[in-house]
Order: structure tokens, then sequence, then C-alpha cells
């Protein structure tokens, strides 16, 4: 082992650094804990208020635009790692440009995949084996979920 490894300066920043990384994480943490909670609780409210078959039909509208979000191209990703790189660099106009870029993209195809989610909604219902009572409903559903479709 060096000797930085056993110095005490060492060891108190590795214990800063893991009671940070603790601090840090931590209401990430709970805010997903607490969402799980919400949904667990909620979930049976909602279905004994709109019944088994419309709650289907709003699961598998949200299911088909968690389809669409897999088309992700990794936008949030590049902007996390090229603009503070470019900005620690001082090369700020190739930070605001990869910023611009990636929100560009982002929306295009959040728009794009919601265009299409909107336009292909009756064909799409019509495979959810509904009652014909709620196939409307099911088309419905699709076109309102497709609009909560965030920017990739």
């Amino acid at each position: 082992m060096s000797r930085l490894a056993q110095s005490p300066q060492a060891t108190k920043g590795t214990s800063l650094g893991l009671r940070r990384l603790v601090s840090d994480s931590t209401p990430g943490v709970l805010a997903q804990g607490v969402s799980l909670v919400v949904v667990f609780v909620l979930t049976p409210l909602q279905l004994a208020g709109m019944g088994d078959e419309r709650y289907g039909l709003c699961s598998l509208a949200t299911a088909a635009v968690a389809y669409v979000t897999l088309f992700d191209v990794g936008g949030g990703y590049a902007v996390m790692r090229y603009v503070p790189l470019y900005r620690s660099q001082g090369r700020l106009r190739e930070a605001d440009e990869a910023f611009s870029i990636a929100l560009i993209v982002s929306v295009t195809i959040g728009v794009l995949g919601a265009l299409a989610l909107w336009l292909a909604a009756p064909p799409l219902a019509g495979t959810f084996h509904t009652t014909p009572g709620l196939r409307g409903q099911a088309s419905d559903a699709v076109r309102i979920a497709s609009l909560g479709l965030p920017p990739l």
C-alpha cells in the first residue's frame, strides 16, 4: 500500500466522499419511494372509480407512449457530458451549440412520436380488444396519452 492510501487525509477524503454520496442520493431514493407508495395506495382507488376495462385502456395507452420513448437518441446524456466539458474548457459557444442541437433533436423526435401516436390512435385502439362501446374511448385515451409524450 502506498503512503498516501494509509494517511489520515486519504481516509478522511474517502469518508467525506461516501457521506456526500449518501446525502446526495437520499432525496432521489426518497422521492422514488414516495412515488411508489402513492401509486400503491391510489391504484385501487383509481381502479374502483374507473372500472376494470377503462383502467386497462389507460394502462395500454400509457404503454403505447412508453414504446415511443424507446427511440431515445441520447440527447440528454450528450448534454450532461459535453456541456460541462466545453464550459470547463472555456468553449462556451460549443457548449451552447451542443445544448441547442440536443434540444432541437429531442423536441423534434418527441413531437413526431406524439403525432404518430395521435394519427395511429384509432387502429392502435382497435387492437385493445375492448367492448364496442369503449373503442372510441380507447382511441381518445391513446391520443391524450400521446400529448404527454416528453421530448426525448
